[in-house]
């Protein structure tokens, strides 16, 4: 994912959904659908 060389590179950000009391709440899961979508999802694993 990361291409040193020509200066691209791979990110992943996380996100955390609040409650009103401003604290984490659970989100349904995310239902991956793709080959890309599920390799993407295992990559940020490591």
């Amino acid at each position: 994912m990361n291409d040193w060389k020509n200066g691209s590179y791979g990110i992943f950000l996380t996100f955390v959904a609040l409650d009103d009391d401003g604290k984490p709440s659970k989100v349904p899961a995310v239902i991956l659908e793709t080959k890309e979508e599920i390799k993407s999802h295992e990559s940020g694993k490591n």
